[in-house]
């Protein structure tokens, strides 16, 4: 791996070992499909195996990482048809969870949406993709908390993590208009502001055929890195 992380306190390594690995994968420094090493990784943070197992579990749970038998631990990466079957689950729960979230959002929920999208208008401005990508999952993951269904939290994050990973390394920056996006998202936070869910699952409805036709679909990842 050409990253590196920084070493971090010894209280709550754990999750911030698992935060800082997340922020990679997703913003594009690990990559899909590359080998994550234990031993590595424990000397970047000053960690004991352990406490990086214990992390790579909590990733592998939540999709990032996958474990392969008798062999070693990678990023995950999606093929086309792996795509589709995530936008068929996606396109099934998410009006749900945001509808979900628009009768249960409070001020405060709505803040905080706020101020993760102004720093995605932040980064479609200076066209960072993959640090506007990273924004787009954390203003997606919100809402699936306000909705506040963990199973239905969980399978979206599950199925949509490995794909805004793999976006943000495939995609060709003229490919995607991230102003435009970052507009549709404004929508959604208006609607779930009025605690309105009809406006808010008929908004993420309008957007999701935009979503799927993001060209990550039309290409089929390079075979895992040893």
């Amino acid at each position: 791996m050409a990253i590196t992380f920084q070493k971090v306190a010894v209280n709550t390594m754990r999750s911030i070992i698992a935060d800082a690995i997340r922020k990679a994968i997703l913003e594009g420094g690990l990559q899909p499909g590359e080998r994550i090493v234990e031993r590595k990784l424990a000397a970047q943070f000053n960690s004991s195996l352990s406490v990086i197992r214990e992390a790579l579990v909590e990733l592998e749970t939540d999709g990032f990482i996958v474990k392969r038998r008798n062999t070693a631990t990678y990023v995950t990466q999606v093929t086309t048809a792996d795509a589709e079957k995530m936008f068929e689950m996606r396109a099934a729960l998410e009006p749900y969870a945001i509808a979900e979230a628009a009768k249960r959002a409070t001020p405060e929920d709505i803040a905080e949406l706020r101020e993760i999208h102004n720093r995605m208008t932040q980064r479609a401005q200076t066209g960072d993709l993959r640090a506007y990508l990273s924004e787009d999952y954390q203003f997606h993951d919100r809402i699936w908390r306000i909705a506040d269904n963990e199973y239905v939290r969980s399978s979206l994050a599950r199925a949509l993590i490995p794909f805004y990973a793999f976006f943000a390394i495939r995609c060709p920056d003229p490919a995607f208009d991230m102003q435009q996006d970052a507009a549709e998202h404004l929508k959604i936070l208006d609607a779930l502001a009025k605690n309105d869910p009809v406006a808010a699952e008929a908004c993420i409805k309008s957007a999701m055929p935009q979503w799927r036709e993001r060209p990550v679909l039309y290409a089929d990842p390079a075979p895992p890195q040893e």
